[in-house]
């Protein structure tokens, strides 16, 4: 309880809890920025080895083989489709309430 009351400035918790302290203890706003952060990274990421794949698509169809073109577009789209979904939900998702 001791290291609760620390984080929260001295505070007990349950004043946070009742809603009785207007602001945001402490460690939240580092919480929320760092969930931004890894949420933007991983899309990132997905974007990156999406890439990689079109890569290998655009090889596939260069070099004549259809086949290989054809499903290394399929995984483009969908790792396409979850950067996006990464990139927007954590958009979403870590946007501060409005008062």
């Amino acid at each position: 309880m001791t290291s609760v009351r620390i984080a929260l400035g001295g505070r007990a918790p349950a004043a946070y809890i009742a809603g009785s302290m207007s602001e945001h203890p402490p460690y939240v706003n580092g919480l929320e920025s760092m969930k931004r952060i890894l949420g933007m990274g991983v899309g990132a990421v997905y974007l990156g080895i999406a890439w990689v794949t079109y890569t290998k698509a655009d090889a596939g169809w260069d070099a004549g083989h259809a086949d290989l073109g054809f499903w290394w577009t399929v995984v483009t789209a969908f790792l396409t489709i979850a950067a996006l979904s990464a990139l927007i939900g954590t958009w979403i998702h870590t946007q501060g309430t409005r008062s």
